[in-house]
């Protein structure tokens, strides 16, 4: 089970003790909590967290507490120094996010990606776990196979494809593609690749005898959730109901009595997903359901399944 937590807002020089961001004590209090709740990592995260400046601390004390601890960041602000940092206090990985295209139009590798390319070289020359993130959009679908082979040869341990949630979707037929290219590929790829927040692709994957493949699709409230820097709890990163605040209430208390929280996992679906015969090991986006229809536990705009006509016709919904 995994903790997404947001610990700073993403503006310039932000510090543990501005605004109503958790201080560090308050921080350090929510980690005590995480374990208590019996999650097993947690994922420091927005892209900026190492703008916190005791972030070093905070692993530290996630890492002695026993829990796997995870590190997404823009690479534009790392180096071998804060690297370096980043491994004597505990981080197990880094994700490193590629945000643009990979070749400009004369086929050179962007500055961007020459950034991202020291980085991989750095953490190897640390020791220090990384795999690669990338944001799907039809700008940067071609160059997914380049990065794939690139980011394995540099020693990457994951390819995490994010799918938009909410902004900027794609259309049905290449989001269908898109996972099933990845499910029919998955055995050739020199990594593991991860589609995140793309819940048809485990059946789809176990469909095309795929591997590996996830245990399930969306985990929102079920083995997941996300802490905003000011404390607030959500389902997910993608899902804005507020559950709670941690400097109000104890996390573990909040994780095993709020009612969204086991509503969750009832995985009482409505529409569609209620009577899909894969609803416990996709539960499709509760996000992309709650934007649409403003009711987290209703059917999935977006699934695949249910604009192919795959559910009427195959499996007779």
């Amino acid at each position: 089970m995994t903790i997404f937590w947001n610990v700073t807002k993403s503006v310039a020089n932000r510090s543990s003790n501005n605004g109503d961001e958790l201080n560090t004590e308050q921080a350090r209090n929510l980690i005590k909590e995480i374990c208590a709740a019996d999650f097993d990592a947690v994922f420091f995260g927005d892209s900026t967290p190492l703008r916190r400046d005791d972030i070093y601390e905070l692993i530290g004390f996630a890492a002695s507490c026993g829990l796997t601890t995870l590190l997404s960041t823009d690479t534009a602000a790392l180096g071998q120094e804060t690297l370096q940092q980043l491994k004597k206090n505990g981080l197990h990985r880094i994700y490193l996010h590629i945000q643009q295209r990979v070749e400009d139009g004369n086929g050179n590798l962007t500055p961007a990606f020459k950034t991202v390319i020291e980085a991989m070289r750095q953490c190897s020359d640390c020791g220090l776990e990384f795999s690669i993130e990338t944001v799907f959009n039809k700008d940067n679908w071609d160059n997914i196979q380049k990065i794939i082979t690139f980011a394995a040869s540099m020693g990457a341990l994951e390819y995490q494809i994010n799918y938009p949630v909410c902004n900027g979707c794609q259309d049905q037929e290449t989001y269908r593609g898109l996972l099933t290219d990845l499910a029919l590929n998955q055995a050739r790829y020199p990594l593991p690749v991860k589609p995140v927040c793309a819940p048809e692709f485990v059946p789809l994957a176990r469909q095309f005898g795929s591997n590996p493949v996830p245990k399930r699709g969306c985990l929102a409230g079920i083995s997941s959730c996300s802490i905003q820097p000011n404390g607030d709890v959500h389902p997910c990163q993608y899902l804005p109901v507020r559950l709670g605040n941690v400097k109000k209430i104890s996390f573990s208390r909040l994780w095993e009595e709020n009612p969204v929280f086991e509503k969750l996992r009832s995985q009482e679906y409505a529409g569609r997903c209620g009577r899909c015969p894969n609803k416990l090991m996709c539960g499709g986006c509760r996000a992309r359901a709650f934007v649409r229809s403003g009711d987290f536990m209703g059917q999935d705009p977006q699934c695949i399944y249910a604009h192919a006509g795959v559910m009427e016709t195959a499996f007779k919904v």
